[in-house]
């Protein structure tokens, strides 16, 4: 994974004979400017798109193209192909916090997934509780708060 704003370079390749060796990069490397996705009028991903300028040591462009699924980046023998479109990690930074990249896999993701859902759990029955009590005593103001929040939430 390369985040928005990152630069890499082209490193250890296992050189293909002679001629590999030579189309190595050894002067420039990629900025990946921007990454988006364009999605249907249904909600499902359309199409996934990367931004990238190829970049010189003191990082002058010189090229910039905009990548997707089969309209790669080609520079100088090199292609870059816009393949993986699952999420490889999260990048988090709290105020001035050093910057935590997290990296993603499938067990990783199905933990997240399940936190999501126990959060949602524990929120719901917060909040169900919480209504209860206030409709003991009769707190108008504080059930309608109450409701739109469980209603903000989806968790009617």
């Amino acid at each position: 994974m390369v985040a928005s704003g990152d630069t890499f370079k082209v490193e250890n390749v296992i050189s293909a004979g002679p001629l590999a060796t030579r189309q190595i990069p050894q002067d420039w490397g990629v900025k990946v400017n921007r990454f988006w996705i364009d999605y249907t009028p249904d909600g499902n991903i359309d199409q996934f798109y990367s931004d990238l300028s190829v970049v010189g040591d003191r990082g002058e462009e010189r090229d910039r193209q905009t990548i997707y699924v089969n309209k790669p980046l080609r520079h100088n023998g090199v292609t870059f192909y816009q393949t993986n479109w699952g999420i490889a990690g999260v990048e988090v930074q709290v105020n001035n916090s050093p910057v935590f990249r997290l990296p993603m896999n499938r067990k990783r993701q199905e933990v997240l997934k399940q936190a999501a859902s126990h959060h949602r759990d524990s929120l719901r029955k917060s909040l169900q509780r919480r209504l209860e009590v206030a409709r003991k005593s009769g707190n108008e103001q504080l059930i309608g708060k109450l409701e739109a929040e469980a209603s903000y939430l989806g968790i009617n």
